[in-house]
């Protein structure tokens, strides 16, 4: 046998003796390095049994245990905390700090879905007017978009289509301009007499303590007041091609919103003021203006939202403080009515959800965890790196003895237990790598929760054996 070095029985831990030096100047790890020298060798048999190993040996393994531990216990807490760290700047120290578990990826999610149904979110909806022609059945968005400012080829994405512009009901039923208010006097002008019970009161005039119930109510019947009501035509779409039923007829009188320019002055009315004004009559809904005055009297006016469904030459009255104050209306002429599409854009879709990661936490392995400082593990952790550490050395040892598997004697051969030291070696750091893993899992958050809620069942369950004092008189 070769002349193998044996442990001298004694070590002395400078900075340098480990390969990579991830705690040598921990003053701790320098103080327990040669402690645990002499732990491993006397566990391994020494001073009965030579041991083949030196002290830089014990201190390699001494840091891969500890950077094992701090791997295992890293991963840990990145389970527990990466929604909340996903996304977050790289350079946020969280070395010392503690990670309070936030709504951010959640909310970041939601806002994906939020933007798909049209709740909100991240993604704008863009709409486009579809304004139909006499005859023509089928009409290509993707044509009229790029119309419209939008040059990118089939880049449009369908979401939702209207006859008439859309006007949520809530805010029908919110504006008193257009005397929805409550059922006031242009509900039934509306045709939907009697709104939700309330008669003649407005909501300006009559404030009413009513169940909300009553509220969605109302906005109900206006919604399916306006889908009955307006909606002539029904629709399909076939890879953003828009087909109309019935097709438009021919000379169909021109219906459709007020053009820029086109309130022409009837009467100037009395006691208006300036404002933004909703009008009543015609055969259309949702214009609204902003008029000026003098000495009260209408003098001109400016179409703030077109509305639509207004017919060539409708007269309006303008609503407000005022009376008699009316406009005769132009429309858009030649169409046999419109038509309205909302829509994404695809290409922002892919750019909302692709978030620029430069210095940001893009990835598990990026989360910036370093390796544990020694001094700050505790006696178990410190406990579990003392074991891991001898399965380590016990592994070496057994490596090194495999390279000569007998020992010749005078007349006889000593058969070394290289095998039983690499397969005992390995059973203990899995076991080890087991235990404490569990470990982890059991301290889990989820875990945590589960034992306060069973712990609070069983509170409940003693306190219900407890009779209840019986008071008499």
């Amino acid at each position: 046998m070769a002349n193998i070095p044996i442990w001298p029985g004694s070590s002395s831990f400078h900075p340098g003796d480990t390969p990579f030096g991830f705690y040598d100047n921990d003053p701790v790890f320098e103080k327990d390095a040669d402690k645990v020298c002499t732990f491993v060798t006397r566990r391994l048999g020494y001073p009965l049994v030579e041991i083949e190993l030196q002290a830089i040996n014990i201190y390699a393994a001494f840091e891969e245990a500890i950077t094992v531990y701090g791997n295992e216990l890293y991963a840990y807490k990145i389970r527990e905390n990466y929604l909340t760290l996903e996304g977050a700047p790289s350079s946020v120290d969280i070395e010392e700090s503690i990670v309070t578990p936030n709504l951010g990826r959640i909310i970041d999610y939601s806002e994906q879905y939020g933007a798909e149904a049209g709740t909100g979110g991240n993604i704008p909806w863009h709409k486009l007017r579809v304004p139909l022609t006499s005859s023509i059945q089928d009409y290509d968005l993707d044509a009229l978009a790029a119309q419209n400012g939008f040059s990118q080829s089939n880049d449009i994405e369908i979401m939702r289509v209207f006859y008439e512009n859309p006007n949520p009901p809530a805010a029908t039923f919110m504006n008193s301009y257009d005397g929805f208010g409550f059922g006031l006097g242009g509900a039934m002008a509306a045709g939907i007499d009697g709104v939700g019970g309330f008669g003649g009161f407005g909501y300006g005039g009559g404030y009413l303590m009513m169940p909300l119930n009553y509220d969605m109510q109302i906005i109900q019947q206006i919604e399916m007041n306006d889908t009955v009501r307006m909606s002539n035509y029904s629709f399909e779409m076939h890879d953003n091609v828009l087909r109309v039923f019935p097709i438009p007829e021919s000379g169909t009188p021109g219906k459709g919103p007020v053009t820029s320019d086109g309130l022409a002055l009837n009467t100037g009315g009395t006691g208006y003021t300036d404002g933004v004004k909703g009008v009543t009559g015609g055969t259309g809904a949702g214009l609204t203006i902003d008029i000026t005055t003098s000495a009260s009297v209408i003098i001109s006016g400016s179409v703030v939202n077109p509305g639509n469904s207004y017919s060539q030459g409708d007269v309006v009255t303008v609503n407000g403080n005022g009376t008699l104050g009316t406009f005769q209306l132009t429309v858009e002429a030649g169409a046999a009515g419109n038509m309205w599409v909302e829509f994404m854009l695809k290409s922002e879709r892919s750019s909302a959800s692709i978030v620029e990661a430069s210095e940001k936490i893009k990835y598990v392995s990026g989360v910036p965890y370093k390796n544990p400082k020694y001094k700050d593990i505790n006696s178990v952790g410190r406990s579990w790196i003392f074991e891991y550490t001898l399965a380590i050395c016990k592994e070496m040892l057994g490596y090194i003895r495999g390279k000569y598997e007998t020992i010749p004697i005078p007349n006889a051969e000593i058969t070394l237990n290289q095998a039983d030291l690499i397969a005992a070696a390995r059973e203990e750091k899995e076991a080890l790598l087991a235990s404490l893993r569990a470990f982890f899992d059991e301290t889990s958050r989820e875990k945590l929760l589960e034992r306060r809620t069973m712990e609070s069942n069983f509170v409940m369950e003693e306190l219900d054996r407890v009779p209840r004092v019986i008071y008499i008189g």
